[in-house]
């Protein structure tokens, strides 16, 4: 509900400064929206599955590497 009025809030102040008609001005807010959070959401679950437990550097000085096979 929140994001809601914070979007026609944006999307009246976006119609009164470029003269345009409130229906354009609300779907342009609502499309940027939903394209910024869809990038936000990929980005967030590529950098989560990048996370990969490396060893320490004191477990690759002494040998307390396990082989996995």
């Amino acid at each position: 509900m929140e994001r809601d009025l914070f979007l026609t809030i944006i999307a009246l102040i976006l119609c009164a400064l470029l003269e345009k008609n409130l229906l354009w001005s609300v779907a342009v807010v609502d499309l940027t929206d939903r394209l910024l959070r869809l990038v936000l959401k990929s980005y967030i679950a590529t950098c989560q599955s990048r996370k990969v437990k490396r060893p320490s550097s004191s477990g690759k000085r002494n040998g307390r590497l396990r082989k996995r096979s």
